[in-house]
């Protein structure tokens, strides 16, 4: 298949209504060449469009350390060190949803 329509249908079409926020989540590329041997697990990425609003990270994993546990990143929070760091990416990403839900409705 060729890469135009490839991107074509891997593109999600959404309308947006006023200022509210169509938030998404996405996972990272895979990385290429020799950085993707020592490769920890990929992150997410919650994002309205374009525009990445929040991360999922692991703390450690592939071959530097072991994987500590999950953290997000995003709109002046970094919760690596303000939280213990949570079990699951699950989690991340659900106490990360909870958060941005919570602003949405202060708009």
């Amino acid at each position: 298949m060729p890469a135009a329509l490839r991107a074509i249908r891997n593109t999600t079409f959404r309308l947006r209504w006023g200022n509210e926020m169509s938030l998404r989540w996405r996972k990272e590329p895979h990385e290429t060449g020799l950085r993707s041997v020592g490769q920890s697990p990929r992150g997410f990425e919650l994002r309205d469009g374009e525009e990445v609003v929040c991360s999922v990270s692991p703390a450690g994993g592939g071959w530097r350390s072991p994987l500590r546990g999950w953290y997000w990143v995003g709109d002046g929070i970094n919760t690596y060190n303000s939280k213990p760091l949570f079990k699951t990416k699950e989690d991340a990403k659900a106490d990360a949803d909870l958060h941005f839900k919570a602003k949405k409705g202060e708009k």
